[in-house]
């Protein structure tokens, strides 16, 4: 992996956890129907699943 391209996914990374938290705040944020929440939720572990994927790439889990 080169060197520009490791920093777009440290970037990418660090978007996808802000945007994690944002929508856990949101999710605890009141007057938000439930409908709302629900898809809230659902974007939360979709993006979960891309932040644990991209941390996979970065971070190879090596057994030594």
């Amino acid at each position: 992996m080169n060197e520009e391209n490791e920093v777009k996914l440290y970037r990418r990374l660090d978007s996808l956890r802000n945007l994690h938290q944002a929508l856990e705040l949101k999710i605890m944020a009141t007057g938000y129907d439930e409908f709302s929440a629900q898809r809230f939720k659902k974007e939360k572990l979709a993006v979960r699943d891309q932040i644990n994927s991209l941390e996979s790439e970065l971070y190879p889990n090596i057994i030594a």
